[in-house]
């Protein structure tokens, strides 16, 4: 699996959606004192929350070694895996709410979801807060949403995504495929990487099952569109040509926010 090309673009990008990566601090309850980010990259997430919240202790985990190091050197507590925090013994005392912002997909798509989630049984943290991309409500896809998805890409030239993708994937000819497309062409500084990842791994009942398993009650979920995404696909796919695409885009759900509290 290829890396991160072009890490700057990498992080730029993500910096973009802090906004709504924070949404879980509006529900935090009053007990938690340690918020842990799971995937912190260069930490600027935590740097973005400590702003506005500084009365939480904030630790980051990365198993990218030169974004740990540049974590660290902001003065942030960054650990290389839930296990080498679990030695650190740096939560001893605390009331821990993990973060996994964008995770979980990369999680079942590179490595054994089961000893992720065991890993997490071993943190014990008594709130998750996950944002993750999750594929819902595409039934409006037909053969004329298609047809028009396939003339946009070659009128804005991103010929090379869809033959790229569909080498991968497959023909783009049903819903979920095609908003699997649409969430990851313009990703070109890294394209050899984003086109092989699976941003849509798993089904949410599969993913309730796992959570239910670990011992967590779901206590919130929410399934959305990302309406800067959505105005971006309206403006690279020139959708005011294009009417079944443009229905189809609106009521595609791209994202979920899910917050879970231990069991009792």
């Amino acid at each position: 699996m290829a890396g991160i090309e072009d890490k700057a673009v990498y992080l730029s990008k993500m910096r973009k959606t802090f906004v709504d990566k924070a949404w879980f601090m509006k529900m935090t309850p009053d007990d938690v004192t340690a918020i842990v980010d799971f995937g912190c990259a260069d930490g600027s997430f935590m740097e973005y929350l400590r702003e506005d919240f500084p009365e939480y202790k904030y630790i980051g985990i990365e198993n990218d070694g030169k974004f740990a190091q540049e974590s660290r050197l902001k003065g942030l507590d960054v650990h290389e895996s839930i296990e080498k925090l679990l030695e650190s013994r740096s939560l001893e005392g605390e009331t821990v709410l993990l973060v996994l912002n964008s995770v979980l997909h990369e999680v079942y798509s590179y490595s054994d979801p089961e000893k992720f989630w065991m890993s997490v049984g071993e943190l014990a943290p008594k709130y998750i807060a996950v944002r993750d991309m999750h594929c819902t409500d595409y039934a409006t896809f037909g053969s004329a949403a298609k047809s028009e998805l396939a003339g946009a890409f070659m009128t804005a030239g991103m010929q090379k995504q869809w033959r790229d993708f569909e080498a991968v994937w497959g023909k783009a000819d049903d819903g979920h495929t095609a908003t699997h497309l649409l969430l990851k062409y313009f990703y070109t500084e890294n394209w050899e990487r984003e086109v092989r990842e699976d941003y849509l791994p798993f089904t949410f009942k599969d993913l309730h099952k796992a959570l239910r398993k670990t011992g967590y009650d779901l206590k919130f979920q929410e399934f959305y569109g990302l309406p800067w995404l959505k105005a971006k696909w309206a403006k690279d796919l020139q959708l005011d040509r294009r009417a079944e695409l443009r229905a189809f885009v609106e009521r595609v759900l791209t994202h979920m926010k899910l917050f879970l509290e231990i069991g009792r």
